[in-house]
């Protein structure tokens, strides 16, 4: 992966469509089988909806069951928001951005949900082969279990393949955006001036080598604790996911509020979000309740868990003394929407300025 971001922006979005190619491909395929293994054409049993009538389904555990295992969705889900930062390195962003965005939509709706319904079909909550695992074998993965329902053999081989790859193209991605983050932040003087170096290909090499030292640590830091640290990781991802499109849903409001007050027209946006801002609304409300509420288990379980208590919260404090401690030490203030400059660096007044100078 470290080869892959070392030499050109355009070696890591090869490899990203290849890797992406397999997936897709997969998915595809895993939902075709798992529809012809519910109806009985494979398996030669008819499932239909019978998983969603025992005892408990579908909605195992009712509110907590939903809210706990958010997190999890958050950790799994995360990454979606990179097209934000792949778009500084983007020819045309106006173009790209809206048609990338639009894509994964429809790929959120057919990956995640296509998947999920499939194996809620095909798979009860309480089959044994889920329950109390320690996640030590690929034979546990609910995609493995469709194919061995449907009885095709080589299913163990080809998911372990397919795991790893996704697996690399997820760290390949996460290595890209930390790369990119932590040299945005040496420019805004906010990480060492070092990390403002590039290579003649645009490679924030030393970045990228930091990145990369830190991730291998924490990779290593989660075989240690029979996977309770792994677990802390997961929450701790999973939070700061959320927290990150809370504060991507008040820098939209907020965006929207100053575009108005300066007196510009949102007619002049090339891509306006629909039903804004109740959809926003909710989606905030959803993120505070997900939040506050999947340490729900702790509080239900006798004697009272405390490690799951600070596995669930830890993030929340933690985030919020780095960022009081950054406003404290750098006087840092929140701009008023009036003063809110939305005009450097913006391609929409760049176009307006060329046009203007014909």
């Amino acid at each position: 992966m470290f080869i892959l971001n070392a030499f050109t922006v355009k070696s890591y979005g090869e490899a990203e469509y290849w890797f992406a190619m397999i997936k897709v491909f997969t998915v595809i395929i895993f939902i075709i089988v798992g529809l012809l293994v519910d109806i009985g054409v494979l398996g030669h049993v008819k499932i239909g909806f019978h998983n969603w009538k025992i005892d408990g389904a579908p909605f195992y555990k009712g509110i907590s069951g939903i809210v706990t295992s958010s997190i999890a969705s958050s950790f799994a889900f995360g990454g979606t928001e990179t097209i934000g930062v792949t778009a500084g390195e983007s020819a045309n962003p106006r173009r790209d951005v809206p048609r990338a965005m639009h894509g994964t939509i429809w790929r959120i709706i057919l990956f995640f949900v296509g998947s999920i319904f499939i194996m809620g079909l095909v798979i009860p909550y309480n089959d044994p082969s889920l329950v109390h695992n320690e996640v030590k074998s690929i034979d546990v993965s609910p995609f493995t279990l469709v194919f061995i329902k449907s009885g095709i053999k080589p299913t163990v081989h080809i998911m372990n393949a397919v795991i790893l790859t996704t697996i690399l193209s997820a760290g390949n991605s996460a290595l890209y955006v930390g790369t990119r983050i932590l040299y945005a932040l040496a420019n805004e003087g906010k990480a060492p001036k070092q990390f403002t170096y590039v290579t003649r290909h645009g490679i924030p090499i030393w970045c990228l080598i930091f990145t990369t030292f830190i991730s291998t640590i924490l990779f290593g830091l989660s075989f240690i604790g029979n996977k309770i640290i792994y677990r802390w990781f997961v929450n701790i991802t999973g939070v700061m996911a959320f927290i990150a499109w809370f504060g991507i849903l008040l820098a939209h409001w907020r965006f929207r509020r100053a575009f108005i007050l300066q007196g510009y027209s949102l007619n002049d946006l090339v891509y306006k979000t629909l039903f804004f801002p109740v959809r926003s609304i909710i989606t905030s409300l959803l993120i505070c309740i997900f939040i506050l509420g999947q340490g729900y288990s702790a509080f239900t379980t006798h004697p009272f868990n405390f490690s799951n208590f600070l596995a669930a919260y830890i993030t929340i404090p933690v985030f919020l003394s780095v960022f009081l401690v950054y406003k404290f030490v750098k006087k840092t203030r929140f701009i008023p929407l009036r003063e809110i400059d939305l005009v450097t660096d913006s391609i929409m007044f760049y176009q307006t300025e060329q046009i203007s100078n014909i």
